[in-house]
């Protein structure tokens, strides 16, 4: 009688429960980007106003440098991309072709709303480190989820 140590496969409403999470946190962190560290021209200010609470904690940068530059204005955009295509593996984290056809349409549209900016079809300021943020997000999640999530499904 052999005994035979399998490794047990973690399941599937843990990895969404952590997919989830991760989602929130990484749309949550995008969010804060903008509130504590934008100024008040955004669209969202003029149509809504800005909370007074933000206009209390907010202070002007007097030095910002390229790296601070790129982490208020272009780290964002990268985060809200990782965290739609988050949602969706959390959805599908075990169907391979469908979720990977459902985070394709969602990255077109995300860099298509980017480039509508050049042309001035969406409001906002086309910036191609955005787009550059936008595809090292979905990449780096690329590599995380195939190493970790996707080789533990399976």
């Amino acid at each position: 009688m052999g005994t035979s140590v399998k490794e047990s496969k973690p399941p599937i409403t843990y990895i969404r429960v952590i997919l989830l999470i991760a989602a929130l946190a990484s749309f949550i962190s995008g969010v804060l980007v903008y509130a504590f560290f934008r100024n008040s021209d955004l669209l969202v200010y003029r149509i809504t106003g800005r909370p007074i609470v933000l206009n209390r904690l907010y202070q002007t940068q007097g030095n910002s440098g390229p790296l601070s530059d790129i982490l208020v204005y272009n780290v964002p955009d990268g985060l809200w991309l990782l965290s739609g295509i988050l949602f969706i593996r959390t959805l599908w984290p075990d169907k391979g072709a469908e979720g990977k056809i459902y985070i394709l349409i969602f990255c077109f549209l995300a860099v298509l709303f980017e480039v509508l900016q050049l042309f001035n079809f969406m409001p906002g300021t086309f910036d191609v480190l955005d787009l550059m943020a936008m595809v090292l997000s979905a990449f780096v999640e690329g590599v995380i989820f195939t190493c970790f999530v996707q080789r533990r499904l399976s």
